[in-house]
């Protein structure tokens, strides 16, 4: 038998966490996270200070899982762009994934500088490790990863895929925020040839 009191609890607690993590982004980007407070994202988000540190130990935990949620959710969005499609080989599949990820971040420079700034290995290790039904960050590059069995190990896809995914942030940044050392629609074609040469070694 379902208890509806505790529907009701689990649906009111995930109400107040989405709430504050939507405040917390909206605030982040438009002031900045060091520009920002905890009671700012209350006040903003309609909860009590106490109910803050009921789901979030202080600002840079709040901080971090916008950004696995947000980085979970353009990975999720940029493999379901590629995953019905047919392509000549793996190569071609792999760059068409990151140039989805490189249009979205064009259009959405406050979230680059905000995933960029941030973002660590230790942080998608915890929604990698994460295990619940809805995981589909997990779902998405273990289907990816099925591609490429007969070429590398679970542990050697990891490693490429990381690295793919830290050259590609770092070039991003650097040459749609600062333009630097060329604005990427110049960059582009030298960065997928270097990931051309990841995925064939």
């Amino acid at each position: 038998m379902i208890d509806k009191n505790k529907s009701l609890r689990e649906k009111n607690k995930y109400k107040k966490i989405n709430s504050m993590l939507k405040a917390a982004l909206r605030l982040f980007l438009e002031k900045g996270f060091d520009n920002t407070s905890i009671e700012e994202i209350t006040k903003k988000s309609n909860v009590a200070k106490g109910t803050f540190y009921l789901y979030f130990k202080d600002k840079i935990d709040i901080r971090n899982k916008i950004i696995v949620e947000k980085s979970s959710e353009i990975v999720n969005k940029a493999y379901a762009y590629i995953k019905n499609k047919t392509y000549a080989n793996r190569e071609d599949q792999i760059i068409d994934f990151c140039d989805y990820i490189i249009n979205y971040l064009i259009g959405h420079k406050d979230m680059l500088k905000l995933i960029h700034k941030n973002i660590s290995t230790s942080l998608y290790r915890e929604v990698l490790e994460e295990e619940y039904e809805e995981n589909n960050i997990k779902k998405a590059i273990g289907e990816l990863q099925d591609q490429f069995k007969d070429t590398y190990t679970e542990e050697e896809f990891m490693i490429n895929l990381f690295i793919i995914l830290e050259m590609v942030g770092s070039v991003l940044y650097s040459s749609i925020i600062h333009k630097e050392p060329a604005d990427i629609e110049v960059i582009k074609p030298y960065l997928y040839n270097n990931i051309r040469k990841i995925v064939r070694s």
